[in-house]
């Protein structure tokens, strides 16, 4: 399920609604694009893919595994800080390590290359600008959040796409007003291909 889109507006905090049904034991994915603050963080969340940057601008991707999940979460960061968020539900992830990578930040909408090790892997596609306008995913992902830029807020987009078979996933081209920014990561399922996406809102 999708909601209402969750911006930074020149601010230290920004709520990030929940799925509207999390299941215990679920993997929770939260992506964070921003500029301003240098750091971020959300109690009881561990980091899956740790901050980079490209200049001002950052990426950093939060995970949980949902136990008893109730409201909705804060993002603190580190400084009045512009930009977005969203939250994604995948059930089915490897519980030891559920990330297989996390690519490195470009700068630009057209995210790097990463070669992923496991087969069934969801890619992430997660992109930020502070143009004017809107950001958008690569054509061939599924949308997990998009906000607009513009005044005080940075654009955010958040997509997913089944790799299916493991290996090189070549470039993924994004789109949004300049400066933007990039990255891209895999979920990855246990030993066999049973992982799922089963909500997310932003």
């Amino acid at each position: 399920s999708y909601g209402a889109a969750n911006q930074f507006n020149s601010t230290s905090s920004v709520v990030l609604t929940a799925p509207a049904s999390i299941t215990n034991g679920n993997l929770l994915v939260m992506p964070i694009a921003w500029s301003g603050g240098t750091t971020i963080s959300a109690s009881g969340w561990s980091v899956a893919c740790a901050s980079q940057a490209t200049g001002a601008h950052h990426i950093e991707v939060l995970y949980k595994y949902a136990s008893g999940e109730s409201g909705n979460y804060t993002v603190s960061a580190s400084g009045n800080t512009y930009g977005g968020g969203s939250i994604m539900q995948f059930s089915g992830t490897d519980v030891a390590a559920p990330v297989d990578l996390c690519g490195v930040i470009a700068a630009g909408a057209t995210a790097s290359s990463i070669t992923t090790t496991r087969n069934g892997d969801y890619l992430l596609y997660v992109g930020g600008s502070d143009g004017s306008g809107a950001m958008g995913i690569p054509a061939s992902f599924a949308a997990c959040g998009n906000t607009s830029a513009g005044g005080n807020y940075d654009g955010y987009a958040c997509g997913y796409l089944a790799q299916g078979t493991k290996g090189v996933t070549g470039t993924q081209a994004g789109s949004g007003p300049s400066p933007a920014y990039s990255l891209l990561l895999a979920i990855q399922p246990p030993g066999s291909p049973t992982l799922t996406i089963s909500g997310c809102i932003t």
